[in-house]
């Protein structure tokens, strides 16, 4: 990089706001993740692979960082959203060093009723992310047959979730849809989904909403980690408010930290 050794460290410490060491640790540990849930190889293997001297080292380590031994968490066969660690790239910093700001709120969100128009992406935080094709070529098919809900209301929300039978570990379900008053029939190809009471941390975009994204980037990747609670699993959701005057919400399941 051109710099002393002790200048990059204090740089990298400035912009990224944690070690050179603690990030590549943390990256390593990321990369596990995928190699856990999408191979059968040995543990042991996947753990000299990550850099660790012993099995015994690595299973510390991650047990640390994502509160269960390896073993355990390929059992559960499931990735939550902000264990990931993407590659550092000046992308990811200039989206960083924006949103370093982003205002929060804790919500206790009673249960609601949505009906809407369901497709199927790859997360955000995959590598092969396919997002900006599929969300918003799913909301112009919604919004050209949302005059067909009966008891809708103003504003417009956007569900996401984990698949019941995903094909690969980053797939996602997500439905554009309106909340409603009622369920009594619904449009033809629409379907109902309630969501439970929930307690959510509620963060403002303030921009488009194809650079929504980003927004739920940050919260996952630097927000979530950083603060006093953990994901709660459960339905993710982005609210489009009506009146064009008020920003775009995402809405991010939550639960206190033990």
């Amino acid at each position: 990089a051109g710099l002393s050794t002790a200048h990059f460290q204090r740089l990298f410490h400035a912009l990224v706001g944690e070690t050179v060491a603690g990030y590549a640790r943390r990256r390593r540990l990321s990369r596990s993740v995928e190699t856990l849930l999408e191979t059968d190889r040995r543990v042991l293997d996947i753990a000299l692979e990550a850099g660790f001297e012993s099995q015994e080292a690595f299973t510390r380590a991650f047990a640390q960082h994502f509160g269960m031994p390896p073993g355990r968490f390929r059992a559960r066969g499931q990735r939550a959203p902000g264990l990931a660690l993407p590659a550092l790239t000046r992308e990811r910093l200039e989206i960083r060093r924006r949103l370093e700001g982003t205002v929060s709120r804790i919500v206790e969100q009673d249960a609601c009723d949505y009906v809407g128009l369901r497709a199927r992406f790859l997360s955000v935080l995959s590598n092969d992310s396919d997002n900006r094709e599929v969300i918003p070529a799913l909301w112009r098919r919604f919004l050209e047959r949302r005059g067909e809900i009966a008891t809708a209301g103003e504003d417009d929300f956007g569900l996401c979730f984990p698949c019941e039978t995903p094909e690969r570990i980053d797939e996602l379900d997500y439905i554009a849809s309106a909340r409603v008053a009622s369920v009594d029939e619904l449009p033809t190809g629409m379907e109902h989904r309630r969501v439970p009471a929930t307690r959510y941390a509620v963060f403002e975009h303030l921009g488009a909403a194809t650079s929504l994204p980003e927004t739920i980037l940050h919260v996952l990747l630097d927000w979530l980690p950083a603060s006093s609670f953990e994901y709660g699993g459960g339905v993710e959701i982005d609210v489009h408010p009506a009146d064009r005057s008020r920003a775009f919400e995402y809405w991010l399941p939550i639960e206190e930290k033990p």
